[in-house]
């Protein structure tokens, strides 16, 4: 079983969640269980950082879906910080792109 790092950070205007490693059937329930505890926390402003992200499969995508609608039906938002260019091939793909918040870095959430 392939097992993510995250690093969650308090930032200004999210909690980031910095991931390492690849995002696939192994281990998305991880993704999902990060956000579904940030919400509990009372956290509506989430952003996940996948500049360390090399891979992402169905299950991954999958994942984030499922972290984007709970955190949308939770009045939230979720950022994806640099995903690299296999996830953004991914989500153009499968017609995703326009589905999630993409931004360059932690610094333009403040803006968004």
């Amino acid at each position: 079983m392939k097992v993510l790092e995250f690093n969650v950070e308090s930032g200004a205007e999210a909690q980031i969640v910095r991931i390492v490693g690849e995002i696939d059937v192994y281990n998305s329930f991880e993704v999902k269980t990060a956000v579904e505890d940030l919400l509990g926390a009372g956290n509506k402003r989430i952003a996940l950082d996948l500049s360390q992200v090399p891979y992402i499969d169905s299950s991954g995508l999958g994942a984030l879906i499922t972290a984007q609608s709970r955190i949308d039906r939770a009045g939230g938002t979720l950022f994806l910080i640099r995903p690299s260019e296999q996830i953004r091939s991914v989500f153009t793909l499968t017609k995703m792109g326009g589905f999630f918040r993409i931004v360059a870095s932690a610094d333009e959430i403040g803006a968004a």
